[in-house]
């Protein structure tokens, strides 16, 4: 078990440099960067207890893993990298970043997925999380896997889904993009759990998709669809759970079978001008 502990961190980025730490804990009250190369017999990143810094970068030529009960706490960035299997936050982990942007990235192998605890942002943030297979939900409870009631979410898989059937992912954020165009397993399934949801730049989902609000539900950009689609607004006791397709924005089904595009609110379903 490492324990790293300082103003600044900057190891393991030199050409020459090999590092292999085991399981790592992280203090630090400014920028933080590692490059974690492992060995044969521990080539992976393990997290465990409560970490913080100001800026956190981590690239693994291995997965990422979050021990079950571990914390991040950065203040301005939290950067994750894996060039192995993948990024696995254990059920019960947590980022947290107080304003900023949280990167999650897992690109190195074709399947290399990422499994999401629970994710919080300040206002304003901008999380992105990209991986070359499915980004799944690793909780056995309800709550939202990423909070961030004012921020922008970005979900993209290269090979395969986002959330699954049995088990979408829960969020709270204010913008959502998400980019699932494989044609067999890119499905989206997602659920906003409070406010309302906006879908904000252009989105698509080779497997079709099933996006759920908590309240109102508003397209203002293009979606692309390869099967069968739902979209639902709240259906709240309060006014206002209404789905919206704005100006200038298109949702195209185009199915290699029957497939049927459905919108569902609790109130008013609005096209507007050109949408």
């Amino acid at each position: 078990h490492a324990a790293l502990q300082a103003t600044e961190i900057d190891i393991g980025n030199q050409a020459s440099d090999h590092l292999a730490l085991g399981a790592l804990t992280i203090t630090s009250n400014g920028s933080v960067e590692i490059h974690e190369d492992g060995s044969s017999t521990d080539p992976d990143t393990l997290l465990v207890g409560s970490n913080s810094a100001a800026s956190l970068r981590i690239v693994s030529d291995g997965s990422i893993m979050l021990a079950d009960g571990a914390t991040i706490t950065g203040v301005d960035l939290i950067d994750l990298d894996a060039d192995g299997t993948g990024i696995y936050m254990h059920d019960g982990s947590q980022l947290t970043v107080e304003q900023g942007a949280v990167h999650l990235t897992a690109t190195g192998t074709t399947a290399a997925q990422i499994e999401l605890s629970h994710i919080t942002a300040g206002p304003s943030a901008r999380i992105e999380i990209v991986a070359s297979g499915s980004i799944l939900d690793a909780t056995a409870d309800e709550a939202a896997n990423i909070d961030a009631p004012t921020g922008s979410l970005l979900l993209r898989s290269l090979t395969g889904g986002i959330g699954s059937v049995a088990d979408d992912l829960g969020i709270d954020v204010q913008n959502l993009a998400f980019d699932a165009g494989a044609a067999e397993f890119g499905i989206v399934n997602v659920s906003d759990l409070a406010g309302g949801l906006r879908i904000d730049a252009a989105s698509r989902a080779g497997a079709g998709a099933n996006i759920t609000a908590h309240g109102p539900l508003t397209i203002a950009a293009d979606i692309s669809l390869g099967a069968s689609s739902t979209f639902t607004a709240g259906n709240s006791s309060l006014a206002g759970d209404n789905l919206t397709i704005e100006n200038g924005a298109a949702v195209v089904l185009n199915a290699a079978a029957a497939g049927a595009l459905v919108f569902n609110a609790g109130d008013d379903i609005a096209f507007r001008d050109g949408g």
